[in-house]
């Protein structure tokens, strides 16, 4: 028997559906070109559906124009509330008791057909009026018009659709997946009295005064009763394309999957702020690259959104579920991970003990990792054996020490002691048991737990503190004989990656050095050499010393590359800082290591989406400096996005994911977007004390945002501010932060139009002009001196047949200079650029806060000059 899929009708409407999806996606006369190109019957279920959503009629016929009566039961017809394809709403009030209660009395568009139509219609109503769940909007009543109309009453909820809401309020995830959550409920509650919605959409959920969310409109919804096929088996029952599930959309069954599918459609809509998109012969929804969504949150939507019933979640309160385990931090069971997975989560959970936890039974297994070395060592040479077996009840009492610390840690955290530990007490009784092991003569178990406290009190920014603690547990290291090398090494090398944070790059660098020349000389493991090659090069770079980094890591790529280092953290690390190499010597593109790096991160940081954001941040810079800008702001958004769910405290991730982000805005004309995230970040650099070259360059974008906006004091104070910034991280004042920051101050005294201390400014910058911003700063002040020779010299011609491009208004910077350059010198080639230039600035994206006044100052011939402020 053939199923309904394979009925003609069906295939019909499938294409005509896939069609109307490729039309949003089209200009108006690409749209009609297309629908001009399909076959007839196919064009015509288009306009209808077209027909249906603009709600001028019905999906299959045209409303007719028929009035609603005055009365209709004990409802007294008021104003029109809304209109679809297939009924009206109406304000009504009741007439009888209870008096004056409000109602939306929906009045269905066609007549019930018979006898047994109406009798199967006051069934479903009989069960809907039955439903009683705070997310349901109630069923007061239901009849029948005189003209054979159905209609029914429901609660009248004061309130605004769900994606309105959003839109208006801006909620995080969180908010939005309870909020789902509680529709599940709501749906699961029709589902065990046997009801589907069958049109879960943004429109038919509404979010009251109080926040709650109310589903309406189950009156086009079936009951799956047993022997009424015609009541689940398609048919003209109307729907939301981009919403649909795959079944209904090729006329076949529904069922409850196809609400769970709908729930996780509207979920898709609210967190992305788009529907879904099912790729034909996809198993399930694919979700953009770079959605910031956390990975148990994609794994949910993938589960909802599968292609099949049977591959989605078995109802509605499965996916209730499995939401709130993800908001309780607990394991979903969409990702059906294993012990590992549900180990991160418990950590999740209990932050307060993890991440001391984790790090002190990190030092166990290093411990228990050496001794099993040197136990094989044991078997061959009987003298290593003797040493082994000291050494191993060395790490087997560090072992023990840490064991008794975290017991001791987790039992302080019980809230039936009568009060609440906070991270600070425990990390404070950390260091009161560094005393005690000293004072049992245990100098390796003091070492230990000062360096994994001094790591702990890195991570939560209190760097002052834990460059005391590192600098003790080195100065114990030194004095102690026979201490385990590899605890001094990574004392070594986690003191340089503190130090770098804030500024003392010189001793990073000594310090990374010894760490890795220690490892060699103990024949530590290739991995650990790596990671401290990886280190020493990262102190180098931030040093300055960014050729001596690239020529120590460079030879290194084809060794990451190899099977058991590809898609590890390590090789994540390597990554990144190949690529922030190659950005600071402006070294060609290299897009191969760009896609490795984001591919790699995105596998990594699986469960860690703060690490996730600082990988797409970090990539901005990169796509900034390729014109890349949409993918960009993608990446930028989903950053901040994470950022803001991740860090309630300051935190370095949060200042990267800000600046960046802040960077970009300021490069797209967004000024007031840009404004407010420079804020932040250097807000959180206050606290952090940030002393580091990505702190510096947010200082400098905030100077180019106030030069911009006039505010030349504002922009002087920044520059002043960056300049120290520099010297204190060893910058020579032939770094590009110096020529930047000096390009900066001379654009603001541009804007303010003093050009006598825009000179003066300019006097202290490099000679070499090889800083596009200061190329740009010298030409303009040759064109306001008058010296057109030496601002052609600045301003060369531009290449053949190139054109501006509509990318970001940065873009237009040269232009606009080239453009007052040909005003003065060739009137008749400034008028032939100008009209591409001006194409360009109205085909700016938007938002750009200076198109008008950049497009008033560059259409005026002569004028080009005096809207720097605009470009």
């Amino acid at each position: 028997m053939a199923g309904a899929g394979d009925d003609p009708d069906s295939r019909l409407w499938q294409e005509a559906i896939a069609l109307f999806e490729q039309l949003r996606e089209l200009d108006d006369d690409q749209a009609a070109q297309a629908l001009a190109d399909a076959a007839p019957a196919v064009a015509d279920r288009v306009r209808r559906m077209q027909r249906a959503e603009a709600g001028s009629g019905p999906l299959d016929q045209r409303l007719p124009d028929a009035h609603a009566p005055e009365q209709l039961g004990r409802w007294r017809i008021g104003p029109v509330l809304g209109r679809g394809g297939m009924s009206v709403v109406y304000r009504a009030r009741s007439t009888v008791a209870p008096e004056d209660q409000v109602a939306a009395v929906k009045l269905l568009a066609l007549p019930a057909p018979g006898n047994e139509a109406r009798a199967r219609f006051a069934r479903e109503i009989d069960i809907l009026a039955r439903l009683r769940h705070p997310g349901i909007a109630p069923l007061y009543d239901a009849g029948v018009a005189p003209d054979g109309r159905p209609w029914f009453a429901m609660a009248l909820v004061d309130g605004e659709a769900i994606d309105s809401w959003c839109a208006r309020t801006q909620p995080g995830e969180r908010a939005i997946v309870e909020r789902v959550a509680a529709l599940a409920d709501a749906v699961a509650h029709a589902h065990r009295h046997l009801v589907v919605h069958r049109d879960i959409k943004p429109g038919n959920v509404m979010v009251d005064a109080d926040g709650g969310v109310v589903l309406l409109d189950f009156g086009i919804s079936r009951v799956l009763e047993e022997g009424a096929s015609e009541l689940t088996s398609g048919g003209s029952y109307p729907l939301t394309p981009r919403y649909a599930a795959p079944e209904q959309q090729r006329g076949g069954p529904v069922s409850t999957a196809t609400d769970v599918y709908g729930l996780g459609a509207l979920l898709h809509t609210l967190l992305l702020r788009a529907p879904p998109v099912l790729p034909e012969r996809a198993d399930t929804v694919v979700l953009p690259s770079a959605c910031g969504l956390p990975v148990d949150l994609q794994a949910v939507l993938r589960k909802a959104l599968a292609r099949e019933p049977d591959q989605r979640y078995a109802g509605a309160a499965e996916l209730a579920t499995d939401l709130r385990a993800w908001l309780d931090g607990k394991p979903v069971q969409a990702r059906r991970g294993g012990a590992g997975y549900r180990l991160r989560r418990w950590l999740r959970r209990h932050p307060l003990p993890a991440a001391l936890a984790v790090a002190l039974v990190a030092s166990i297994v290093l411990g228990s990792a050496a001794s099993l070395w040197q136990a094989g060592e044991a078997r061959a040479q009987a003298r290593a054996a003797r040493q082994a077996q000291v050494e191993a009840e060395a790490a087997r009492s560090r072992a023990e020490a840490v064991r008794d610390y975290v017991a001791e840690m987790l039992a302080a955290s019980n809230p039936s002691l009568g009060r609440e530990t906070t991270a600070a007490d425990l990390l404070d009784a950390g260091e009161a048991r560094v005393d005690a092991a000293l004072e049992a003569g245990q100098p390796e178990v003091a070492a230990d737990l000062l360096r994994l406290i001094a790591r702990a009190r890195t991570a939560r920014g209190e760097y002052d503190a834990a460059s005391a603690l590192f600098e003790r547990g080195l100065a114990l290291a030194r004095k102690t004989p026979g201490l385990d090398p590899r605890l001094h090494w990574s004392l070594l090398a986690d003191h340089s990656s503190q130090l770098r944070t804030v500024g003392e790059v010189r001793r990073s660098v000594a310090l990374a050095g010894e760490a890795l020349a220690m490892a060699s000389e103990h024949g530590a493991a290739e991995t650990e050499l790596l990671d401290l090659q990886i280190a020493m090069a990262r102190a180098e770079s931030v040093a300055g010393d960014n050729a001596q980094a690239l020529a120590r890591i460079l030879p290194l790529r084809e060794r990451f590359r190899a099977e058991d280092l590809r898609g590890t953290e390590l090789h994540l690390n390597y990554l990144e800082l190949l690529s922030t190499v190659n950005a600071l010597l402006r070294n060609p593109d290299d897009r191969e290591l760009f896609e490795e790096r984001l591919d790699v991160a995105a596998k990594v940081y699986a469960d860690n989406p703060g690490w996730l954001a600082f990988t797409y941040a970090d990539a901005v810079p990169t796509l900034r400096r390729w014109s890349d800008y949409p993918r960009a702001q993608e990446l930028a958004d989903a950053a901040v996005r994470v950022a803001d769910q991740a860090y309630a405290e300051p935190h370095v991730i949060a200042a990267i994911a800000y600046c960046n982000a802040g960077g970009l805005a300021l490069e797209r004309g967004r000024r007031q977007q840009a404004a407010d995230l420079l804020e932040r970040t250097l807000a959180i650099d206050a606290v952090l004390k940030r002393v580091h070259v990505h702190a510096l360059s947010c200082v400098l974008h905030r100077a180019e945002l106030r030069a911009l906006a006039g505010d030349t004091d504002g922009a002087l104070s920044d520059v002043a501010a960056a300049d120290g910034m520099r010297e204190a991280l060893g910058q020579g004042r032939d770094s590009r932060w110096f020529a930047n920051g000096c390009a900066y101050a001379v654009r603001a005294h541009l804007v303010a139009r003093d050009l006598a201390a825009a000179h003066a400014a300019r006097a202290s910058c490099p000679d070499a002009a090889a800083e596009a911003a200061l190329v740009q700063v010298d030409a303009e002040l040759a064109l306001r001196d008058g010296d057109l020779a030496a601002a052609a010299q600045f301003l060369p011609a531009q290449a053949e047949g190139s054109a501006p491009q509509a990318t970001a208004p940065v873009t237009l910077r040269p232009w606009r200079l080239r453009l007052a350059l040909l005003d003065a010198t060739d009137p008749a080639a400034a008028a032939e650029l100008r009209p591409a230039v001006l194409e360009a600035v109205k085909a700016m994206p938007d938002p750009w806060e200076g198109r008008d006044p950049a497009y008033r100052c560059l259409a005026t011939p002569g004028a080009a000059l005096e809207c720097p402020g605009a470009l």
